[in-house]
C-alpha cells in the first residue's frame, strides 16, 4: 500500500509540472537570496557540526550526487518506503518515526536545492511538512528528550521560507534549554539570513558558551561565523548586503 500511494504521489508531482505554464522562477517560499545562504549554511553545519537531521546533505558514500529532482525522489524514496511501513504498522514505533522524519527533511532539503519553478518548491514544502508531523509525533512522545528533533523542526520551516516562524521556534527552544547548542548556533544563522547582524553575533556568543569543549561542534562553527562577521563588518554591509549585490532581491 505504501509503494502505490508513493508512486501515485511522484506520478501527481510530474503532471503538475507538465501542467505549470508558464513555469517561473518565482518562489512563493523563499528569495534566491535566501536559498542561497541557506544552502551554503546547511551543508557548512552538516560538516562542522554532524547535525543529525543535516548528516544526509552531504552524499560522502556516493560518487554522485543527484543532478536532478526525479533522481532525488528514486533515491529517497527507497529509505523512505520501508520508514512508511513501519509506521502504518506501528505508529509509537518512535525511531522509526523520527528517521522518516529525518529522511523527509533531507529530501525535502535536496529538492529543494535543485528547485527552479513553484512546483518543485511546493514539492519541497511537502516534504518539509511531512518531516515536521513526524517530529510533531516524536515530541509528543518524547517531550524532556527531543531538543534536537525540535531545531529541526525549526529548520524545516526554514527551508519553508517561514524564517519568521523559525526564528520565533529557536527562540522558544533556548528560552527553555539555554544549554542548547545547536539551537544557539542555529538562530545565529536566522539572525545573519535576516540581517541582523548583532542578535546573530549573541547568539553565537551563547553557542560557544553552551559547547565549551565543542562537542556539538557549535563552538568552532559559532566561532569561524563570529570571525567572518567581524570581517565582513569592516569592509562590507555583511552576509544579507552580500547576498542582495548578488541575487538583487531583498532578504
Amino acid at each position: 500500500m505504501s509503494k502505490k500511494r508513493a508512486t501515485k504521489q511522484g506520478q501527481q508531482y510530474k503532471k503538475n509540472r507538465k501542467t505549470t505554464a508558464p513555469q517561473t522562477e518565482k518562489k512563493e517560499g523563499l528569495s534566491l537570496a535566501s536559498k542561497v545562504v541557506i544552502t551554503v549554511f546547511a551543508v557548512l553545519m552538516a560538516l562542522g557540526m554532524m547535525l543529525p537531521s543535516l548528516a544526509g546533505l552531504v552524499d560522502k558514500g556516493r560518487s554522485s550526487t543527484p543532478a536532478t529532482i526525479e533522481e532525488v525522489d528514486a533515491r529517497f524514496q527507497k529509505t523512505a518506503e520501508p520508514l512508511e511501513q513501519k509506521v502504518a504498522v506501528n505508529s509509537e514505533d518512535m525511531d522509526s518515526v523520527l528517521q522518516l522524519g529525518q529522511t523527509y527533511m533531507n529530501w525535502g532539503y535536496n529538492v529543494l536545492a535543485l528547485s527552479k519553478v513553484d512546483a518543485e518548491t511546493l514539492h519541497a514544502n511537502e516534504l518539509f511538512s511531512k518531516a515536521m508531523q513526524m517530529f510533531d509525533s516524536y515530541i509528543a512522545a518524547n517531550p524532556d528528550a527531543a531538543g534536537q528533533v525540535k531545531v529541526d523542526r525549526a529548520l524545516c520551516l526554514l527551508y519553508s521560507g517561514e524564517t519568521s516562524n523559525a526564528l520565533s521556534a529557536l527562540q522558544a527552544i533556548v528560552d527553555e534549554d539555554p544549554s542548547n547548542a545547536t539551537a544557539w548556533a542555529n538562530l545565529g544563522l536566522v539572525y545573519e539570513i535576516t540581517g541582523s547582524t548583532e542578535s546573530a553575533r549573541d547568539a553565537y556568543t551563547h553557542a560557544i558558551e553552551a559547547d565549551p569543549n565543542d562537542e556539538a561542534g557549535a563552538k568552532s562553527y559559532a566561532s569561524q561565523r563570529i570571525l567572518q562577521l567581524n570581517t565582513a563588518g569592516s569592509n562590507s554591509q555583511g552576509l544579507s548586503g552580500t547576498l542582495r549585490d548578488l541575487s538583487g532581491t531583498n532578504i
